[in-house]
């Protein structure tokens, strides 16, 4: 594994360059630019009450310093969420994590200048998509530029990860929807 300057293992895949993910990938599909907020493990409610993504968004870098905010001076014409993984292996699926899913999605929307919001799931597990699906329609749905994306299961890229190709299959159906129904 690898270890971080604040002491989280990571594993170490041999897919886990992130100019190979679908983040970059649908991004450079687009022709657009891109920012990423992601950590090994980490989910909605997994990894703790400091150490999860909603507690950390603020941050221009959460592991280099805790004081630092990040004043959202870029906005973007999307963001896309991949929710629900790494909380669904740390036991978190339930209606509580549903609706801190919908006080997320609230937030990054303010922060954003409430641009459309794309919960993408389903690449590694799907055991959280009816709690997903449960906060999507809680916040209104696509009328509310709230939208929800089934990306194609991929787990062959080593530790139950998608591989690089199965990376650029996923970009390719985030593509497709992003131009059909958001962008």
């Amino acid at each position: 594994g690898t270890y971080y300057a604040d002491g989280d293992l990571c594993m170490t895949y041999p897919y886990s360059d992130g100019t190979q993910s679908y983040a970059f990938v649908t991004a450079e599909n687009l022709n657009a630019d891109y920012s990423l907020v992601a950590r090994c493990s980490w989910g909605i409610m997994a990894s703790g009450t400091d150490n999860n993504i909603p507690a950390t968004y603020k941050y221009i870098c959460y592991s280099r310093n805790r004081e630092d905010l990040y004043d959202f001076a870029r906005v973007p014409d999307v963001v896309v969420m991949n929710l629900g993984t790494n909380d669904e292996y740390q036991g978190f699926a339930s209606n509580k994590f549903a609706d801190e899913t919908v006080n997320f999605i609230n937030y990054v929307k303010k922060c954003n200048d409430n641009v459309p919001v794309v919960v993408a799931y389903n690449m590694m597990n799907d055991t959280c998509y009816k709690y997903l699906q449960a906060a999507v329609d809680a916040l209104g749905g696509e009328s509310q530029s709230v939208y929800m994306v089934k990306l194609p299961r991929g787990q062959s890229g080593g530790g139950g990860h998608p591989s690089a190709q199965e990376q650029r299959n996923a970009a390719e159906v985030l593509t497709k929807y992003l131009q059909d129904n958001v962008l």
